[in-house]
């Protein structure tokens, strides 16, 4: 979004403030919250299979969960590159296309869709090593070679990410007054 110097912002700070609604807000916690839990159940599920193991010790499949585990990696690395440009992209065609026309909502619509859209690609990547977790577990290489836990540090991310992230009223006034207006120059 350009605007010359002499231009006040044409949305403000106080139009973003008016704009986060108490509905607005509460539903992006909602899906904040709820997708930190899911993956918190996947985890408990996966470490309940694992001391169950230790008992069933079933035929272990390392070559596959070290396989799986490199794939991981990889698809972390990816995942989180993809997520914060899919991120970038989505708030700045939601500002080319509302042009002249900025309206506090709209672009909190794009915090939104952005946001959802980030998180869901973190949340696969989270999902990946849960899975991967949970199929060594059963397998019992858990139990014989805890290297495998490593899996784990997607979950982690999200987690730190959910919490780092997690959008109150100060976090999206911040965002929205770093990301959508331009302060005029103190020279001015």
């Amino acid at each position: 979004m350009l605007m010359n110097k002499e231009s006040p912002p044409s949305v403000t700070l106080m139009d973003f403030q008016v704009a986060i609604t108490g509905g607005y807000l509460k539903s992006l916690q909602i899906f904040y919250f709820s997708l930190g839990i899911g993956v918190l159940v996947f985890f408990f599920v996966t470490l309940f299979v694992y001391i169950q193991s230790s008992s069933l010790m079933l035929t272990a499949n390392e070559k596959l969960v070290s396989m799986l585990s490199v794939v991981h990696v990889v698809y972390a690395l990816l995942g989180y590159m993809v997520a914060a440009f899919l991120y970038e992209r989505v708030i700045r065609r939601k500002q080319a296309e509302n042009g002249d026309v900025n309206d506090a909502e709209l672009l909190l619509n794009a915090v939104r869709l952005a946001s959802v859209v980030r998180l869901t690609v973190v949340e696969g990547v989270a999902f990946f090593g849960l899975v991967l977790l949970f199929i060594a577990a059963q397998a019992g290489v858990l139990l014989q070679n805890p290297v495998y836990w490593l899996n784990l540090f997607s979950s982690c991310i999200l987690m730190t990410f959910v919490f780092w992230d997690f959008p109150t009223r100060q976090r999206l006034e911040g965002l929205c007054e770093r990301r959508f207006i331009l302060r005029q120059s103190s020279i001015d």
